[in-house]
This record gives structure tokens, sequence and C-alpha cells, in this order.
């Protein structure tokens, strides 16, 4: 925080190219109420306005070139804000709020401009992560399974990854989630620890930034041991990719992670997986595409399915062990061979027991 003249001027953020830097002033000669604010090397400090209704503003977000800012406005004595993105051209243009909600947050803007991420805030207090963009409006990015808060805190360059926290109850430990428009919500915890990433489970973590790629996700929260410190998680870029077989068998050494498995060949293809031995966790889905896909368990391990496949091909276990924690209900018959087992406590479909083992739960 730095004096400017004879006001306050609080950076809150850099350009990715570093010649803006945007903050909020307090009173003084710019406006009589804060006000957010851009600063670079040829104007000095510059005062962005307020959106319609506003008596007050905070800058809390800017892009990689310094062209568009982000931030939030607060209409005097309502108690509410009204989430922002500025500029040049436009001034600070209100987003507005989720259906039912009376304030809205600003909390990151993408590299490219494209994106604003904050929450959206009801009279209850309830809050709902959202992304906003010029072709969608605000729209909300929903819940992890069982909560009923979550706040958007950070996106990648192009918008298409958001990271942030859910929480059941404004009270309650957060969970740090990692969103894309094709997996959703999805606990960064679980996608670590269900994918052979072994630590002892956080009992508050908030992701707070990502990179421009989406890969490398950062926060803070309290550890196993009651310490508070940060922390920082590296996804795959494919880990949550397309694998189409278009008609044709594939073997994988492991399934891991999430993504799709569909089949857009006229033939029925099957997925080999599990060949290296590892023990797995895919918590994406198989299904069928304009062909039926069918699933060898093949290797020692033991590969989980926690998602909800909907392929109707045959499942075969071969070796090891099939865990379905989600759903394979829609297979049209899954065979458990001598030396394979079957287990979990998620949904099966029509069962054949070929010399194999059912463990407890299926």
């Amino acid at each position: 925080m730095a004096a400017v003249g004879n006001y306050i001027f609080t950076a809150n953020g850099v350009s990715g190219d570093g010649s803006v830097v945007i903050g909020t002033v307090g009173s003084g000669v710019i406006s009589t109420n804060p006000q957010a604010v851009l600063w670079t090397s040829s104007t000095g400090v510059v005062g962005l306005g307020f959106p319609a209704g506003a008596t007050a503003s905070e800058a809390v977000g800017v892009n990689g070139n310094g062209t568009v800012v982000v931030g939030n406005g607060f209409p005097n004595g309502t108690g509410t804000s009204d989430a922002f993105r500025w500029t040049a051209a436009t001034g600070p243009v209100s987003l507005g709020f989720l259906p039912g909600a009376n304030s809205s947050y600003a909390r990151g803007v993408s590299g490219d401009g494209s994106a604003v991420v904050g929450y959206s805030q009801w009279p209850s207090n309830q809050t709902e992560a959202f992304r906003w963009k010029a072709s969608t409006g605000m729209v909300g990015l929903g819940f992890l399974p069982g909560d009923n808060f979550s706040l958007a805190m950070a996106v990648n360059s192009d918008g298409s990854v958001v990271v942030g926290a859910g929480a059941v109850g404004t009270s309650s430990l957060f969970r740090a989630f990692r969103w894309t428009a094709d997996t959703g919500m999805q606990s960064i915890y679980g996608m670590l620890a269900a994918n052979g990433v072994k630590f002892s489970m956080w009992p508050d973590m908030v992701a707070t930034g990502v990179s421009a790629d989406g890969t490398v996700i950062v926060g803070n929260g309290r550890d196993a041991a009651g310490n508070y410190e940060g922390w920082i998680a590296r996804i795959p870029i494919n880990a949550f990719a397309l694998l189409d077989l278009a008609g044709v068998d594939h073997t994988l050494g492991s399934l891991v992670w999430g993504g799709t498995v569909t089949n857009s060949g006229p033939n029925a293809a099957t997925l080999r997986a599990g060949s290296d031995n590892s023990s797995t966790t895919f918590i994406g889905s198989i299904q069928d595409g304009a062909g039926l896909t069918a699933l060898v368990k093949e290797g020692t391990g033991t590969l989980t399915l926690s998602g909800a496949n909907t392929y109707s091909g045959a499942t075969t276990v071969n070796a090891g062990t099939l865990s379905v924690d989600g759903s394979i209900a829609s297979s049209s018959l899954t065979t458990v061979i001598a030396g394979g087992t079957l287990g979990g406590n998620g949904i099966v479909g029509n069962t054949f027991i070929n010399g194999g083992t059912l463990a407890p739960g299926n």
C-alpha cells in the first residue's frame, strides 16, 4: 500500500505484461469515495469510475495486456455488491447476478479478458460460483457433491478452467475445486487421491490461482496436522481428454484421471486397460458412440470406475480387480473369469462369474 498525492493507493493486481497495476484508492484527489483505479507509467493513477447505481468501487483483477479490469461496485447503504468488467471503450459495466441473488463479486479475469469469475450471493448469504462470458452472460457453476456454497477465485488464460472452493454453510471448512465445462465441478483432493497421489486429507483447502494452461493450481489451507500452509497441485493437460476408439480396439497400460472414452466408428470396439499392473481410478465416463463400446480389465492391479458409465458392450474381468463405485449398469454382461475379481459398491448389471471372484458389495 502506497500513498499517491493525498490519497492511499492499494494495489490488487498487475497485468501479465507488467505494464498495468490495478487497485483501489480511498478518499482523496480522485473521489470522495473509494474507487477502482489503474496505473501505468505514462498515465499515472486513473480512476475507473463506478458501475450504474454504485457510489464506491474496487478493482480486483486485470487481464494479460491490461485492457480489461474487473472489480466490484457498492451501492451506498445497501450492503450489496455488483461485479463489473471495465474496458476503456465501455467503462465499468455491471455483470448482474445469478437468478434470485442480490449481489455478485468478481474475483478473477482470464488472460485474454473473455471470462470473469467470482460468486453471486443471495439474501440468505448462500453463494454460488459463476463464470461470465459475453456469449453466455453470468452462468452458475454449481456445487461439489453435498455442498451448498461455492466461490470461484481464479481462471486460466482462455477461461476454460476455473478454480475455487466449496463448503456446506458459511462456517464450514472449504474444499478446493477445479471446474471445466466438460467435467463440471470436481474436488481437487478427490482427483489427486483417486489417481495415486498419497497425502493425508486436509480439512480446509481453497484454490486461489491457476496457471495459463490450467494444469497447475495453487492455494492455501490447513494441513492434516492443523497447520496453515500453501499447496500446489499439478493436473496433466490430457487428464480429461477424449479417447475415441473410432471402431478400432485399443489397449492402454492404465486408465486414469477422467475424460470420456467413446466409439464414433460404425463397428463395435473394445478398450483393454490395466496391462501395466498399476492400480488406478477413472472418474470419467465410458460410453457408446455410433458403435458399441466394450471394456476388458487386464493386469494384476485394481481399476476403479467411479463415474456414471453408459457403454452397452460387454465387460470382462480377465485379471486383477475391477471395482465399480459408480455404475456400469448399461453393460450388456459383466463376466469375471478365473484370476479376476469384481468389487465395489456401485451399480452393475447382468453378471456371470466364470471362475472369478465376486467381492463383497457386488
